[in-house]
């Protein structure tokens, strides 16, 4: 006996595209997902799932990416329950350990697999696909003869290849095969949570797409949200989803959900502590202590045996911490070893970019740490601030720096003036005494008697 153990209807479309999708359970606890059309006008959308399926599959067959398994059963498609984690998942994880090299090569092996999937004709434009993207201007552009437009992150799974789990929005017109690209960086961008460290590493140029290609790819994106899904063929009319809705039917709401999930993730930040024996940290052992930032944070750590270093990350993002205290047991105060933050007092240290570290050494005889601080997020607007005046005292550090060491010069050559003036008079005195000693002796007088004599005589 088969039991529905969730559904999802997809409803706010048009009726031709209009969906639910079931994980149903066998009786031998084994999931498979359904979908099926929620009106007769949408059995051929879901024919064409599975039309999709053999097609792309074909297309893809001599790259790392598989489509999802997908049978047709009468009205709806049977496809595989599969519970591995997404790239997208993958790919956050790569992110929150700052590890942006693995994070890029792993990112772009897919792209570069996507981009195998046959797109080797050139793009024409034609009346389905102004239908369905818009009457945009193309430059020259590489198109396939199916296209799955929708394999962006959260839609492939991760095995022994990419498992591409929704192929729904294929088409058999030809795409430019950068809009996929596109789409793929657009999602996953726009939905990380390290979208400011995203948009430093420049994703769109890396992939080779122009700031032309992307104000074109954002209007037939908006044309095919906002007009192809939505529009009705048959009564030629647009059909409103319930979320833009909410405006109109509930003037003066306030989100409470969003503001409890603002305050809950303040009340509840993530402070990561590594322990090593050597000058190396990994995630293995890590400690996650939770803290309330809005308040002054206040740490005791128990230092594991024979640790040697201790790295402490207050957060992910940029910030500074003010009344920064780090004692041991007996309550005598520590120095920072290192940091990739700037120091402006003996309790005060900022952080401009993001993943803040403060490292500690020397703590091999040391059982437990008591760090305490409290600690500002720094808005992209305030980096930039931030950035300013740390350059304009790294400049003054700089002149100062300059200054000290010509004034210590000028010190120097005036010592070594001081000194050769010292040793010539030392000399001349040393001169003027060897005269003296010489005009006491016997001989120095009898030759001055001589010379008195001699002069007379003459």
């Amino acid at each position: 006996m088969q039991k529905i153990v969730f559904s999802k209807y997809s409803n706010e479309r048009a009726r031709r595209f209009a969906i639910r999708t079931d994980i149903v359970s066998d009786e031998a606890k084994q999931l498979t997902v359904f979908k099926r059309g929620l009106y007769p006008e949408g059995q051929q959308h879901i024919e064409n799932i599975f039309k999709w399926y053999q097609k792309l599959s074909a297309s893809y067959s001599e790259t790392q990416i598989e489509m999802n398994h997908c049978e047709l059963q009468g009205d709806k498609v049977a496809l595989e329950y599969l519970t591995q984690f997404t790239l997208e998942h993958e790919l956050n994880q790569l992110l929150r350990k700052r590890n942006t090299e693995q994070f890029t090569a792993l990112l772009f092996s897919y792209i570069n697999e996507v981009r195998k999937g046959e797109a080797v004709h050139p793009f024409v434009k034609t009346e389905a696909f102004i239908e369905t993207f818009g009457d945009v201007e193309i430059e020259e552009a590489l198109s396939a003869e199916v296209t799955n437009i929708d394999m962006v992150l959260n839609n492939v799974i991760l095995g022994e290849k990419w498992t591409i789990i929704d192929y729904e929005w294929t088409f058999d017109f030809p795409i430019p095969a950068n809009f996929v690209i596109y789409r793929i960086l657009h999602y996953f961008i726009n939905s990380s949570p390290f979208k400011s460290l995203l948009d430093e590493m420049e994703l769109y140029e890396q992939a080779g797409i122009s700031d032309t290609e992307q104000a074109v790819f954002a209007d037939m994106e908006r044309h095919f949200q906002s007009s192809f899904l939505l529009k009705e063929k048959q009564q030629d009319k647009m059909i409103v989803p319930i979320r833009e809705m909410h405006e109109a039917i509930s003037p003066g709401s306030i989100d409470l959900k969003s503001i409890y999930s603002e305050e809950k993730q303040k009340r509840e930040t993530p402070v990561q502590v590594f322990m090593s024996k050597e000058y190396s940290f990994s995630e293995e052992g890590s400690l996650v202590i939770l803290c309330n930032i809005e308040k002054k944070v206040s740490l005791t750590i128990d230092l594991a045996e024979e640790t040697d270093f201790l790295r402490l990350d207050p957060h992910e993002d940029a910030c500074y911490l003010t009344d920064l205290e780090i004692k041991d047991e007996s309550g005598q105060k520590l120095s920072i070893f290192a940091s990739n933050g700037k120091q402006i007092s003996e309790n005060q240290m900022v952080f401009i970019e993001h993943d803040p570290q403060i490292i500690l050494s020397q703590l091999k005889e040391i059982k437990r740490l008591e760090i305490s601080y409290e600690i500002h997020l720094i808005s992209a607007q305030e980096q930039v601030v931030f950035k300013d005046m740390l350059m304009d005292k790294q400049a003054a550090d700089e002149q100062v720096a300059v200054l000290a060491a010509q004034a210590e010069e000028a010190k120097q050559a005036e010592q070594e003036y001081q000194q050769q003036l010292k040793e010539k008079e030392d000399r001349i005195a040393y001169q003027n005494q060897v005269i003296s000693n010489m005009e006491n002796t016997k001989i120095w007088k009898a030759y001055e008697k001589y010379k008195k004599t001699f002069k007379k005589n003459n």
